[in-house]
């Protein structure tokens, strides 16, 4: 089995994120059956997939597969971070993470991540912090520069946006002299008729207004 003739039969399977659900991909197993190791050609191939293409399911095969070998070559690591962060939806970027936690270590994502945000936008900002969810760790110390990059930015930020998402995820640590709104109806009522957050909140990160707004 060819990796095209694979992700054919991927997407026609459509069972997207088996390996991490814990359940079982019938394409992706038949596939490292016949490949127990991955070649220098694949991981070529899977780099470009993960740079270029602009098919996602393309790129959750590759993620997918990953996902079920205990190592694969470092040239690949940055690829599946970037998608984590690129993908709109926070409740499955985390496909792009897991293989990279489980064969290079919570720690090191961690420390990638925290080296982007240092020099990202607001929206890429808000992104990575929001990738924090899904850094399964025994204690805060292996996401500790991460960590410490956002409490950073919330203490020289007053853009509520930001503070709100950073907030979810170190409550004890971020603008904790500052209002934060509680939850997605009272940001949205706390931002109205402020055309940058508005702007920022609705077409940059891709909220959805609610009736009324």
């Amino acid at each position: 089995m060819n990796i095209k003739t694979a992700i054919r039969e991927y997407k026609d399977e459509a069972n997207f994120f088996a390996p991490d659900y814990e359940q079982e991909n019938e394409t992706l197993t038949k596939f490292k059956s016949a490949h127990p190791t991955i070649s220098n050609s694949e991981i070529e191939t899977f780099k470009e997939i993960l740079t270029t293409s602009n098919d996602w399911e393309e790129k959750f095969f590759v993620a997918d597969l990953l996902y079920l070998y205990p190592s694969f070559d470092t040239v690949l690591l940055d690829p599946l971070v970037e998608n984590a962060i690129s993908y709109s939806d926070p409740s499955f970027n985390r496909i792009f993470l897991r293989p990279c936690m489980k064969v290079f270590g919570v720690q090191l994502v961690s420390d990638i991540l925290a080296e982007k945000f240092a020099s990202a936008d607001i929206v890429r900002k808000i992104s990575i912090s929001s990738l924090v969810y899904w850094l399964e760790r025994n204690d805060n110390h292996q996401i500790k520069n991460l960590e410490d990059a956002i409490v950073d930015r919330s203490n020289k930020t007053d853009n509520i946006i930001e503070l709100y998402h950073y907030n979810r995820y170190f409550p004890d640590k971020v603008a904790l002299l500052k209002r934060i709104p509680h939850d997605a109806e009272e940001l949205i009522n706390y931002i109205k008729g402020d055309p940058e957050l508005e702007d920022l909140l609705f077409n940059k990160l891709g909220w959805q207004k609610m009736n009324g707004s």
